[in-house]
């Protein structure tokens, strides 16, 4: 169910009778409605203290610690609610994503790369200077002097990615003022960027989206 309100969910488990709920994002309003309805597994991260007392099961997972990939921790969260449902514990094999491409979306990407001047068959590196708000996110001055560091160290072009946040643009301006001849890749769709990703060397990041998805294809990440 993706809860667009907490009274459409509550209404749908009404008419429903689930017998679980996945809770990948822990909202106490839809955990306590959930709770109120006695719906049996509720499962999801123990993290603040009403967590511990509306969720029937969880995992305490520290996340900010970034040792795994945040779709491999909605995954464990999700096979500790199969797990209940089946009331069978099993050897599960290690979780390895595979995140597929499509050829448009390939084509598309490389074309965006050439468009900036660059050869789509040549290592480049990204940086993605730009986050939602979840976590920190480091100034222009640090990811300038990354931005100088590798490319002493690297000898390859960069290619900044912009979000379409106001404060993400803003350190990309800045970095540009800085460093004028930058290419930029922005109003992308998910696919093409994650094509890009998967044509890059190495993706620089904060804690953030991006980070992930260039993960998730297999390109080299630094995570800030």
């Amino acid at each position: 169910i993706s809860v667009q309100s907490v009274e459409s969910f509550e209404m749908q488990l009404t008419s429903s009778g689930y017998q679980g709920i996945l809770a990948l994002y822990s909202d106490r309003r839809v955990l306590v409605r959930a709770w109120k309805k006695r719906v049996e597994h509720r499962v999801g991260m123990y993290s603040k203290w009403w967590s511990y007392v509306f969720l029937s099961d969880g995992l305490r997972q520290k996340r900010s610690r970034s040792e795994e990939n945040e779709a491999v921790y909605n995954l464990e969260l999700a096979r500790k609610l199969v797990e209940l449902l089946i009331a069978e514990n099993r050897p599960w094999s290690d979780f390895k994503i595979d995140l597929k491409g499509d050829e448009s979306s390939y084509h598309a990407a490389r074309q965006v790369l050439t468009q900036l001047g660059l050869d789509p068959d040549r290592p480049f590196v990204v940086f993605h200077p730009g986050m939602g708000g979840s976590a920190l996110n480091p100034c222009a001055s640090i990811y300038l002097q990354l931005l100088q560091l590798i490319e002493n160290r690297k000898h390859l072009p960069i290619v900044l990615s912009s979000g379409p946040l106001p404060q993400d643009q803003k350190i990309v301006r800045e970095l540009l003022s800085k460093h004028p001849g930058l290419r930029v890749v922005s109003g992308q769709s998910l696919t093409v960027l994650r094509e890009i990703f998967r044509l890059a060397d190495t993706v620089v990041a904060p804690s953030t989206g991006p980070i992930h998805l260039a993960h998730m294809v297999g390109t080299k990440t630094l995570g800030l």
